[in-house]
């Protein structure tokens, strides 16, 4: 996640395929929320909105 912030190439479709699985888990999910109200909430607005624009719906 603090790399996100300094990303110059898109997430492999592995890596928007692992961030998406692991959202389906309450605890990662819960985990990623906090993330935007903290000191690296640009961090995580660069990580996730990549995969939830680029995956496909449920």
């Amino acid at each position: 996640m603090l790399r996100a912030g300094d990303r110059t190439q898109p997430l492999a479709d592995r890596e928007i395929a692992d961030l998406a699985f692991a959202l389906t888990t309450p605890l990662v999910r819960d985990a990623c929320l906090s993330l935007a109200i903290s000191e690296y909430a640009d961090h995580a607005e660069a990580l996730w909105t990549e995969p939830v624009r680029t995956s496909p719906a449920p």
